[in-house]
């Protein structure tokens, strides 16, 4: 009896497992400005010092397997960049941030989201390291928002912008998710283009847009080659019957 209580509970498990593959809810966080270093009396060769560890806390944290994605934009307004974590409480989130002099000096301010998503859509940054540009589009309520479907998925968003749908499958919308903290601030979308005018004439065809139900904001945003996974990469399972040697036996080789 005690064997098929474990063995059910397992099924279960792995049920769950099957079912939730891909869809996590992660934290968005915008680095906004605070108090100017200026202001808090702090020398230009120590704000260099704290950049150093403002960096190097993203690293870290990457390592620690609690970060996903993190870097500057371009004229966002008060916003100075942006950071994916894989963690979602409010202490776990203070952690992360804990090593940052900007943030504990108030140089910098958090603005946090919970953020449904598609985490297989995320890739590993390139070594060494590149920094690669593409455009993140923001999108908050308009004067006539109505809601979002009451059960949300990571594709959520494509429900206000169903004209994307095409360019979900050729990879010009890298990924997407809604926020479920219910403000102002719907979600966001990354776009692999840096062709603001563009995207910007695109999204300005929806029906959510032209209606005034949502508003958009897109900026540069800056991150690392690799950070989303190439659409055109094939990683798809190898035919059967098709091998590679991996190991000749006697060397480190390849």
């Amino acid at each position: 009896m005690k064997t098929t209580v474990c063995c059910l509970a397992l099924l279960l498990n792995f049920r769950a497992a099957a079912e939730n593959a891909g869809r996590q809810t992660n934290t968005f966080v915008f680095l906004n400005s605070g108090v100017s270093p200026r202001e808090k009396g702090i020398s230009d060769d120590e704000v260099g010092k704290m950049q150093a560890k403002h960096v190097g806390n993203f690293g870290a944290q990457f390592d620690l397997g609690k970060l996903m994605a993190a870097g500057p934009v371009g004229r966002g307004g008060k916003t100075r960049g942006i950071v994916v974590l894989a963690v979602n409480t409010p202490q776990q989130i203070a952690e992360c941030f804990k090593p940052d002099p900007y943030l504990q000096n108030g140089i910098l301010e958090t603005e946090t989201h919970p953020w449904l998503v598609d985490v297989m859509k995320f890739g590993t940054p390139k070594v060494p390291f590149q920094m690669g540009q593409f455009t993140l589009c923001i999108v908050t309520k308009g004067a006539n928002w109505k809601s979002l479907p009451a059960t949300l998925q990571p594709d959520s968003m494509l429900r206000l912008f169903p004209l994307l749908k095409k360019e979900v499958t050729s990879g010009e919308l890298l990924i997407s998710g809604p926020f479920i903290d219910g403000g102002d601030k719907l979600g966001v979308l990354f776009f692999s283009s840096t062709n603001k005018t563009e995207i910007q004439a695109k999204l300005e065809k929806q029906s959510s847009v032209t209606g005034d139900e949502v508003h958009i904001e897109l900026v540069s945003q800056f991150l690392g080659r690799g950070t989303f996974l190439d659409p055109h990469e094939d990683i798809s399972i190898p035919k059967s019957g098709k091998r590679e040697r991996l190991f000749d036996g006697r060397s480190f080789a390849g």
